[in-house]
């Protein structure tokens, strides 16, 4: 389930370093605005109780007792890329789920949310396009590289590496996934559909398949 919000916060707000005004300022521009409208995080939660409880009925194969929802808000500025940012708007995420679950609605399948650049999604398309990577593959990924601690059998340093490699952004995280995967080569694969692309050549799995 997306969200696209091309929004920015002002140069005062973030020149201000009081953590209290750039709070509010994000639930303005991502959880409900001063009139009291719900965005981004709120147009989701609307969005994911209606479809929960059968007020939206333009899917007639949704199923809320099989479904899987990995809510997602795509964003259009780099500075939403932020360490940490994230798990804070998670934390407004889950307050606004715990208010979902008390009107009885099952939140048990519903997944973490994904703050998402739009110009990463773009870059790796031709790895969703060619099937190289499933997009829950990544999603699940990430939330995994989120939790913390992982293992407390591990030195105090170690723990604490984990802990900042854990607020990573989705963008701080996807170059380390891509990379475990494809052994640092997934930025070639663009390059080389280009040329296969122009010249004409035919045999492109000797790329592109597993």
């Amino acid at each position: 389930m997306f969200e696209s919000k091309d929004i920015f916060i002002s140069a005062n707000v973030k020149r201000g370093h009081d953590f209290e005004t750039l709070l509010n300022e994000l639930k303005k521009k991502l959880l409900v605005e001063g009139n009291g409208r719900p965005v981004g995080i709120g147009q989701l939660i609307n969005n994911i109780r209606n479809l929960l409880t059968g007020k939206d009925t333009y899917d007639a194969n949704f199923s809320a007792d099989r479904m899987v929802i990995y809510p997602i808000i795509v964003t259009h500025d780099a500075m939403f890329d932020a360490p940490d940012l994230n798990k804070l708007l998670q934390s407004f995420f889950s307050d606004e789920l715990i208010k979902l679950r008390l009107e009885g609605t099952d939140i048990s399948r519903i997944e973490p949310l994904v703050i998402m650049n739009i110009d990463y999604l773009i870059v790796a398309g031709h790895l969703f396009h060619f099937g190289r990577i499933r997009f829950e593959e990544l999603l699940e990924a990430f939330h995994e590289n989120c939790r913390w601690p992982k293992t407390l059998s591990i030195s105090k340093e170690h723990q604490m590496q984990e802990f900042h490699n854990s607020n990573l952004s989705l963008q701080g995280y996807f170059p380390h996934f891509l990379g475990a995967k494809f052994d640092n080569r997934w930025e070639s694969l663009v390059l080389m559909r280009h040329f296969f692309e122009k010249f004409e050549i035919d045999g492109r799995e000797l790329f592109f398949k597993d």
